[in-house]
């Protein structure tokens, strides 16, 4: 497989195990909001549950201005990393795929090297912390 005509040499960090059928959700299923912060920023992410299995199959998030190139980014990302989720990628090994840098402050600490790495990694905590919603008729 050739990129750009560079050759692309496969590593086993690249290959993740995902199922060939995607999980399409329910118009109507179970979901959290909540606020987390980026960059001095409030952003809101809402993750959106399978109501059968209970595992997190979508993600959206917002608080960039309006129209801005980051809030455009943040959508386009909450996209792929819903159908990521509804193919069967774990959120752990998207967060293990995603950049990390120093902080600035503490050299010893990594952080995100972007917002969609912070919010795969809320997804995670999230996820983990308040498991699916009860769904209530």
């Amino acid at each position: 497989m050739y990129v750009h005509s560079v050759p692309f040499t496969p590593c086993s960090e690249m290959y993740l195990i995902v199922n060939v059928d995607r999980k399409k959700l329910p118009h109507r299923r179970p979901n959290i909001t909540g606020v987390m912060q980026w960059a001095g920023r409030h952003i809101t992410v809402t993750i959106g549950y399978d109501p059968v299995s209970g595992n997190a199959r979508e993600v959206f998030a917002s608080g960039a201005r309006f129209g801005s190139d980051v809030q455009a980014v943040i959508d386009d990302a909450c996209v792929v990393i819903s159908l990521a989720l509804q193919f069967g990628v774990e959120p752990v090994g998207l967060s293990r795929s995603l950049g990390t840098m120093p902080n600035p402050y503490d050299p010893e600490r990594e952080e995100r090297s972007s917002v969609i790495g912070v919010i795969v990694d809320y997804l995670i905590a999230e996820s983990r912390q308040n498991p699916m919603p009860e769904v209530v008729i």
